[in-house]
């Protein structure tokens, strides 16, 4: 809107041209939802990184059969969830990447 010549700007905040200066008008949505979804999945996916640590950790000790078991399906457990996490993760980018291009700002980390 500033970039415009004087006259050109008289012309758009002159009365009766509402629509081509709403035009310019900016609102910020509140995305608060998608910032705290993004953090907590992140969170998560940290959380559940670390599980996969400490029994891959375990894994490697001596264990009965049956305990060998437990750890294994927890193991395969912790990674379907990991995958799953990651993929809600990048959708949150997404839609996060879409919202910012929508408004004309950038998120800065």
């Amino acid at each position: 809107m500033f970039d415009q010549s004087y006259e050109q700007f008289i012309k758009t905040v002159a009365k009766g041209n509402e629509k081509q200066l709403m035009g310019f008008l900016k609102m910020d949505e509140d995305k608060t939802h998608i910032e705290i979804e993004s953090v907590l999945g992140y969170l998560k996916l940290r959380k559940i990184q670390k599980l996969m640590m400490e029994n891959l950790i375990d894994l490697e000790k001596p264990h009965s059969k049956e305990e060998r078991d437990i750890l294994d399906r927890t193991h395969e457990y912790l990674k379907r969830m990991e995958v799953n996490l990651m993929k809600t993760h990048q959708h949150i980018k997404d839609l996060q990447k879409a919202i910012t291009e929508k408004l004309g700002t950038v998120i800065l980390k």
